[in-house]
């Protein structure tokens, strides 16, 4: 794949692609892989723990969802996985928490499990021998699908999910003082959820992005965004940047060593929205008019082609966009990307409505 920059036609970067391992079975037979885990490296191990996924039937089937806690760790040296790992736990089960990482240790907020919306925190951190778990002050609400970076010391985590709205709050949360708690920020432009969020540099200042993202409304459906709003570090204040060149929810990014970013896959959100629709108008109807529009819902769900495969950059100083090329495998969404020493991760995921995979994706930066 080459990527290059329509604004910096001297810039020429490919990332050659490739699956580097697979997450080995649970208690299924054959690895289903799993949906919104918390991933991140510590001890020059990746780690990639918790998640979601059906294991015996899709939903539209009555299949039930299932949250998990087992933790693995795959070296990205020897493409293996260690097999102490097995033993190793998270405090609960748990997917779709923000997630950070923070020098060599990992953060993960909120997020849900069987029992409802989360305003756990934790810390973890392998050091090569046993899984560190340090509890970190509960967010002031529970949380899922929020977005969380980090930064000078500093958590930063946005929007999210409640039982019954989409969320607008900003928070932060020093680990210099974390007995201060987490500390209010000036709220969002608009509530977001499933959002990209990173830290750029421009112009010799820190700004946090905020990248699409979505809102579901009082009607069932959801608003897709495809704004991109920064938040100056130093002043507090939040600008709207140039939107992304279409809408877009649930992908994942990273900044480069050349302060770019780039955002792999998301949700376009076009089967989604007709899907929120469906559900909706089968909420007024009843006997063979609902199960008609139920039928039809689970038709554009078990057809579904998967996400987008699309690499986007943008380049900060610019204010500027480039789709880029397409990953050559299916790229997951609620899901994680990392950067580590010119390599790029995905790690597992959801391929389609349901569906899952155990695949860890591997790009390789060459200049």
């Amino acid at each position: 794949m080459i990527v290059t920059s329509c604004t910096k036609p001297e810039t020429r970067t490919r990332i050659d692609w490739k699956i580097a391992g697979s997450l080995p079975p649970l208690t299924e037979q054959k690895a289903l892989g799993v949906a919104g885990p918390v991933s991140g490296f510590s001890g020059n191990q990746l780690l990639i723990a918790g998640g979601a996924n059906f294991p015996e039937r899709l939903p539209w089937e009555g299949g039930a969802k299932k949250y998990h806690d087992a933790v693995y760790l795959f070296d990205p040296a020897s493409g293996t996985f260690n097999n102490d790992a097995a033993r190793l736990r998270l405090p609960h089960p748990v997917a779709y928490a923000a997630t950070a990482v923070a020098d060599d240790r990992i953060v993960y907020a909120g997020g849900e499990n069987e029992a409802g919306i989360s305003d756990k925190v934790y810390m973890l951190q392998w050091d090569g021998k046993e899984l560190q778990t340090t509890s970190l002050p509960m967010l002031p609400l529970g949380l899922t699908n929020a977005a969380m970076t980090y930064h000078e010391e500093t958590l930063y985590l946005t929007g999210g999910e409640t039982a019954t709205e989409t969320s607008d709050k900003f928070w932060r949360l020093s680990l210099r003082q974390p007995e201060a708690g987490w500390q209010p920020l000036a709220p969002m432009p608009h509530p977001s959820s499933h959002a990209v969020q990173l830290i750029l540099r421009n112009r010799g200042q820190d700004w946090l992005f905020v990248f699409g993202g979505r809102c579901k409304n009082r009607n069932g459906i959801s608003t897709l965004h495809k704004a991109v709003f920064a938040f100056h570090l130093k002043t507090g204040e939040w600008q709207q940047k140039k939107p992304l060149p279409y809408s877009l929810a649930a992908g994942s990014g990273i900044v480069t060593p050349d302060n770019q970013a780039l955002l792999f896959g998301g949700d376009k959100g076009s089967i989604f929205r007709q899907v929120e629709t469906l559900i909706a108008q089968a909420a007024t109807l009843e006997g063979a008019a609902r199960d008609s529009v139920i039928l039809r819902k689970n038709r554009l769900q078990s057809t579904h082609a998967g996400f987008s495969r699309s690499v986007l950059q943008y380049q900060p100083e610019n204010d500027a966009w480039d789709v880029l090329s397409e990953i050559p495998f299916p790229v997951p969404v609620t899901t994680t990307a990392l950067y580590d020493r010119g390599k790029i991760y995905i790690t597992s995921g959801e391929m389609k409505p349901g569906v899952r995979t155990p695949h860890i994706l591997e790009g390789t930066m060459i200049p």
